[in-house]
């Protein structure tokens, strides 16, 4: 899933100009994680299981944090 949803489209691309949504919004690091919860997240609806959290890392010691729109931390 992830091979097929977040690398292939989005690995070695300008994603300003060859990734929807970041053609029209920021590709930050926060808006980054929340594309790859929104790709990633229907994949994961089980009866017994949900997508926690996305860790994206910036650096080695900055990273964001993506739990979904509703999450509370």
């Amino acid at each position: 899933i992830i091979q097929e949803e977040i690398v292939e489209p989005m690995d070695h691309r300008h994603l300003n100009k060859e990734v929807p949504p970041f053609d029209r919004v920021v590709p930050t690091t926060e808006n980054i994680a929340a594309e790859i919860w929104r790709r990633l997240e229907p994949h994961v609806q089980r009866p017994n299981a949900r997508l926690h959290n996305v860790r994206l890392y910036e650096t080695a010691d900055l990273f964001v944090d993506y739990g979904g729109s509703g999450a509370r931390y």
